[in-house]
């Protein structure tokens, strides 16, 4: 995950060089940040926020850039929205950075109209939102990679190339957290997944974390998807709901976006993790292919 973050902060600082309207007066070229470092989101918050400390620390170790160092500035947002559009507001005020980086789609959607008209701060975040991806609308902000719903075309295109059972239409289903994160690309999921003759049979939302999932899993034994992609977490419920399929004697396929692809996740997965599979954009320093 750190390795990522660096390569993503690499490309805001080129971009924060070639922009001719940025100066840097100060000694020193400020960098906010709001992560839940506590929260629900805690275990994957508190190693963003190292990895941007990290690759902070290592630009300056390298001599920073035109001998100007970076300051890292950071609040604590428990992934909570209010906190978060707050703490964002706070640290505009008082510290003015030239990139601020969010916690969340939630967060990044809340104050995009505010990043455009009021701070034109450069800002990126954990979000892979298609709606703060559109650069005609969202000039300022930094997507780092392909969006939720192009990973979710990704995961849809595949499922529609493989072998039909009984001839009869693939039957999928989406599972997502009650969040902006994991609402984000449903839309386009369920138009493109009519386009490509996929069945949704079921959708699945629970809250984010370690949640009773009893409903869920007896949904899917009812509708019997041949498929299942997660959306909107990063590790709970997903190990859950994979073994409580398993238990169920259920013959589905599990997939994942993003966050959802994580080391943690796999790791928690264990054996479990056999024939799991997902869209992840990046290339991590303990994979050998």
């Amino acid at each position: 995950m750190k390795k990522s973050i660096i390569l993503t902060m690499a490309l805001f600082l080129s971009l924060l060089l070639s922009m001719g309207s940025v100066s840097f007066a100060e000694d020193v070229i400020k960098i906010g940040a709001g992560q839940p470092i506590t929260g629900r989101f805690a275990f994957a918050g508190k190693h963003i926020n190292a990895g941007l400390m990290d690759s902070l620390g290592y630009a300056n170790e390298q001599g920073g850039v035109d001998g100007k160092t970076f300051k890292y500035i950071y609040e604590d947002t428990g992934y909570d929205l209010k906190r978060a559009i707050a703490s964002f507001k706070k640290l505009m005020a008082q510290d003015n950075p030239v990139m601020m980086y969010g916690e969340s789609t939630g967060v990044g959607k809340a104050m995009a109209p505010e990043i455009n008209s009021r701070y034109h701060v450069v800002y990126g975040s954990t979000s892979f939102s298609e709606e703060l991806s559109d650069r005609s609308k969202n000039p300022y902000i930094f997507v780092s990679g392909p969006t939720y719903a192009q990973q979710f075309g990704v995961l849809l295109k595949y499922i529609a190339n493989q072998p039909k059972k009984n001839n009869k239409p693939h039957r999928v289903a989406f599972f997502y957290s009650d969040t902006e994160f994991g609402r984000d690309p449903i839309p386009f999921a369920r138009k493109l997944a009519k386009k490509l003759g996929i069945d949704v049979v079921a959708e699945e939302v629970t809250k984010v974390g370690a949640v009773d999932i009893t409903s869920q899993l007896l949904d899917l034994k009812r509708n019997k998807p041949d498929y299942c992609i997660f959306q909107g977490y990063v590790v709970p419920p997903i190990p859950e709901v994979i073994r409580g399929a398993k238990d169920f004697g259920l013959d589905i396929t599990f997939m994942g976006t993003f966050w959802a692809m994580s080391k943690m996740l796999l790791g928690k997965l264990g054996p479990d993790a056999e024939g799991y599979m997902g869209v992840s954009p990046y290339s991590y320093w303990y994979m050998d292919d």
